[in-house]
């Protein structure tokens, strides 16, 4: 298997172009299509967002102050 590095550039990539998607809905299967089609696609795709929402979490707790839970909370009440 590719080396995790790979696997978190397929997740930036995916949530770049989802952010900036005006149809989020089409872009599920344009835009991630691709990478599932792959040969554990969705593993590695999996891996990857799951990396990149980490980091994305520890960056916002250092510039809240808000605990993690706290803040995955926060996402799962109010998610827009």
């Amino acid at each position: 298997m590719e080396e995790h590095e790979s696997f978190n550039r397929r997740a930036v990539d995916v949530i770049g172009e989802w952010s900036d998607s005006p149809d989020r809905v089409e872009f599920m299967g344009t835009g991630v299509g691709p990478y599932l089609a792959e040969p554990y696609g969705h593993l590695k795709l999996i891996v990857g967002l799951v990396h990149v929402a980490g980091c994305l979490l520890i960056k916002l707790e250092r510039e809240t102050g808000m605990r993690r839970h706290e803040i995955l909370e926060d996402c799962a009440r109010n998610p827009g």
